[in-house]
This record gives C-alpha cells, sequence and structure tokens, in this order.
C-alpha cells in the first residue's frame, strides 16, 4: 500500500474518530437538549396550565368585576334616576314653598283682616247686645205701654157703652123733646101771631162761653154745664177759634153740673163741627 493509501485510511480513521467523536458529542448534547427540551416542555406546559388556570380564573374575577361593575352601573343610574326625582322633587318642593310662602303672606293678610273683623265683630257684638237690651227694654215699655192701652181701650169701650147708653136715652129723649117742641113750635107760632109778640126780645140770653169737646152724629158735646148757667133748649153758635170761621147752631138737649149735650139745628154748608170749636150763646 502506498503511503498516500496509508495516509488517506488515517486520515479516513482520524475523521471516522472525529465524526464519531463529534457525532456522538451531538448524540450527548442533543440527548441533553431533548432531555432539556422535555423538561422545559413539561415546565411550559405546567406554566401553560398554571397560566391558564390563573387566565380562567382571572376571567372569572373579570366576569364578576364585569357582572360587580354592571350591578354598581345600574346602582349608579338607579341613584342618578333617584337623584333626578329627588332634585325635580326638590325644584318641585321649591316651588310649593314659593308658593305656600305666597299663600302664607296672603293668609297672614287675611288673619289680620279677619283680626280686624273680629275686633269689628266683637264692638259690632257689644253694640248689638246693648241695642238688644235696649229693644228689650223698649218692648217691655210697649208691652206695659201696650197692657196700659188695652186697659184704657177696655175703660174707654165702657165708656163708650155708657155713652151709647146715655146717648140712647138722649136720643129717646131729644125725640120726646122735639115732640113737645114742634107741638110748643106750633103754639108759639099761633101765639106770635095771634098777639104780633116780638121772640127776640121775649127772653133775654145770658152770656154763655164754651167749647166743644166731642161730637158724634149730630150730636155735640160742650164742656158748659148747669154751674155756668146752661139751660136746656138754649142756643149755641158754634165758630171756629182760629179764623171765626161760622159753622153751625146747636141746641142743648140735656144738661149736667159741667157738660151738656146739644144737637145741631142748624150746619152751615161745607162746615163740619168739631172738637176744639168755640161756641158762645151771643154771636
Amino acid at each position: 500500500m502506498s503511503p498516500i493509501g496509508r495516509i488517506f485510511i488515517v486520515i479516513n480513521l482520524a475523521l471516522s474518530a472525529v465524526f464519531l467523536g463529534v457525532a456522538s458529542n451531538v448524540l450527548s448534547t442533543t440527548q441533553d437538549f431533548k432531555t432539556k427540551y422535555e423538561e422545559e416542555q413539561a415546565l411550559h406546559t405546567e406554566t401553560k396550565k398554571g397560566l391558564e388556570d390563573q387566565l380562567a380564573a382571572l376571567d372569572v374575577d373579570l366576569n364578576a368585576e364585569r357582572t360587580e361593575k354592571d350591578r354598581y352601573r345600574n346602582l349608579a343610574d338607579e341613584k342618578k334616576s333617584s337623584v333626578e326625582r329627588l332634585e325635580a322633587e326638590l325644584e318641585e318642593e321649591k316651588t310649593q314653598g314659593r308658593q305656600m310662602r305666597g299663600q302664607l303672606t296672603t293668609l297672614s293678610s287675611g288673619i289680620d283682616n279677619i283680626g280686624d273683623r273680629l275686633s269689628q265683630v266683637s264692638a259690632d257684638s257689644e253694640r248689638s247686645q246693648t241695642r238688644a237690651l235696649e229693644m228689650e227694654r223698649e218692648r217691655n215699655d210697649a208691652v206695659q205701654a201696650q197692657n196700659d192701652a188695652e186697659r184704657a181701650l177696655r175703660k174707654a169701650q165702657a165708656e163708650v157703652s155708657d155713652l151709647e147708653t146715655e146717648l140712647g136715652d138722649v136720643r129717646s129723649d131729644l125725640a120726646m123733646a122735639k115732640s113737645q117742641a114742634e107741638s110748643l113750635n106750633v103754639t108759639l107760632a099761633a101765639a106770635v101771631e095771634a098777639y104780633h109778640i116780638d121772640l127776640e126780645t121775649l127772653v133775654a140770653v145770658p152770656l154763655i162761653e164754651g167749647a166743644v169737646i166731642g161730637v158724634r152724629d149730630d150730636l155735640v158735646a160742650l164742656n158748659v154745664g148747669s154751674n155756668a148757667k146752661v139751660q136746656r133748649g138754649m142756643a149755641f153758635d158754634v165758630y171756629s177759634g182760629s179764623d171765626l170761621q161760622y159753622k153751625g147752631r146747636v141746641r142743648v138737649v140735656n144738661v149736667e153740673n159741667d157738660i151738656c149735650s146739644a144737637l145741631v139745628e142748624i150746619a152751615a154748608k161745607d162746615q163740619s163741627i168739631s172738637a176744639g170749636d168755640q161756641a158762645t150763646t151771643q154771636l
């Protein structure tokens, strides 16, 4: 074998030894790398699993946080709505407060007016009570006056009844007197005509003056009687005392001490005898 061949064999052996060493080294390194890779992969898998577990836990926490956040957001919205509602109610209360203050001012003014009115009503009540007492006294006075008037009326009615009875008697006497007077007038007329007697100078009538105190139909009452020398049959001329207006003539038919009754004998036209007129026997 040539030296070159041997060199090549040596070189091949050397190279094979180197290759084997390198391969052995590479294989060892590869085995170590594989072991480390597997260890790293296992560690990575474990770490990944831990991270996934942590991520899952974080997702759970995140979902819980999101749920809590949503709850708080809903609570915030509710609070905001509540605040807005309370603000609206507060504004409404403020408006009502202003209205109530206005009403309170009006009410205060009304209370003052009511106080003034109550004072006035109190004063009016006192005046009314005073007036009521006065009216009560006036009523009592009126009742007393009515009782007095009723007693006076009963007395007057009794007097009228007596006067009517007396008037009936007087009328009876008057009718009898008229009948006697007519008979006497006929006799007197016959005597005057037969003996030519002047009646004006036959009897001297005394001057007697009085006043009319009452009139009923044709019967007149005078305030003079027998004490003033009035006699039945005397004639009185009646006239108004204020203007001396002649009203007629009456003739006495009944005589008492201080009063007499006379029948209307002559009545002036458009005149009527009334109480207060003057009467005289010599006009």
